[in-house]
């Protein structure tokens, strides 16, 4: 069941049981990333929500031209404030390229407070237990 839906061609952002999930197909640009964290923020006041969980979806990410730089990540981590409304971040990405560039992502701006995981299972399960958690993710030790 969907709680909520805001769909663009192809990338969406949505709650699903407690859970806020952005998927992108066929790569990343800012605006995107805004676009998404825009929905997002409009996603988490219409449930009422303070934090929640968030599931990052990257498909196809090798076969996009588009190329997210380091100072772009910067702007998407600190942009519209959406981090401060995040309890957790769990990715899945089928490039490995975009692994090793989210891992020095990851270790630069969120203190590796990212998982980067291979299921989309995996990350559901993960994210299950910070459903009810108040505290954002930055705020974790």
């Amino acid at each position: 069941m969907t709680d909520s839906l805001i769909q663009t061609p192809q990338d969406k952002a949505y709650i699903k049981n407690g859970i806020l999930y952005q998927e992108y197909i066929g790569g990343v640009a800012i605006n995107n990333i805004l676009d998404a964290e825009k929905t997002s923020l409009e996603l988490i006041k219409q449930q009422g929500k303070n934090t929640v969980p968030l599931i990052i979806i990257m498909k196809d990410f090798d076969k996009s031209p588009f190329k997210i730089g380091m100072a772009d990540y910067a702007k998407a981590i600190r942009g519209l404030g959406l981090i401060s409304h995040i309890s957790g971040i769990w990715l899945i990405v089928d490039s490995e390229e975009a692994k090793k560039g989210i891992a020095l992502v990851n270790k630069t701006f969120l203190g590796n407070r990212m998982h980067v995981v291979d299921t989309l299972e995996e990350a559901q399960l993960a994210a299950q237990a910070l459903i009810t958690s108040t505290e954002a993710i930055l705020e974790h030790e």
